[in-house]
């Protein structure tokens, strides 16, 4: 059985992927805001006028009346070299705050979490890539068996 390492990096852009058994990657947006008219809302999304990014709020801390800061999963729009959302004093509107329910106080930044692997590192199989440690756990008893196999065939046939 040959094992191959399809290269994504033409469709993506990227010659580094997530293993299916450890877990996707986690985007999240941190930005701070002031001028604050009304709080967000846990669920609604944000989005700035002028860039368009985008997030959905997943947890926010008011730091006062008028400020605050909000955790936002499922960033889109920002800045992929930068890792930066959404622009300083950008106008926001909120799905539930309605517009220009704030601005942005400095730029958002971009979080990352997961572990990425060089796809030189990854097994594919079965539609997914998988790192060394959990494709030698899960997959290579099975193909080390499937080799023993195809072997003992091939030595019978010269018997």
């Amino acid at each position: 059985m040959k094992l191959t390492y399809p290269d994504r990096s033409a469709a993506t852009g990227q010659k580094w992927d997530a293993c299916w058994l450890c877990g996707p990657l986690k985007y999240r947006a941190l930005l701070y805001f002031d001028s604050c008219t009304a709080e967000p809302t846990v669920g609604e999304t944000i989005t700035g006028e002028a860039s368009a990014d985008t997030g959905v709020v997943e947890e926010y801390t008011m730091t006062s009346t008028t400020a605050g800061v909000m955790e936002l999963t499922s960033p889109t729009g920002y800045d992929s070299i930068e890792n930066t959302i959404f622009s300083d004093n950008e106008k926001l509107d909120g799905t539930s705050a309605g517009l220009d329910f704030a601005l942005a106080n400095g730029d958002g930044g971009i979080h990352i979490s997961g572990h990425l692997y060089p796809l030189s590192e990854l097994v594919y199989r079965e539609g997914h890539y998988y790192c060394q440690p959990h494709y030698r756990a899960r997959f290579q008893p099975q193909d080390e068996d499937k080799v023993r196999v195809d072997t003992s065939i091939e030595n019978d046939r010269f018997k």
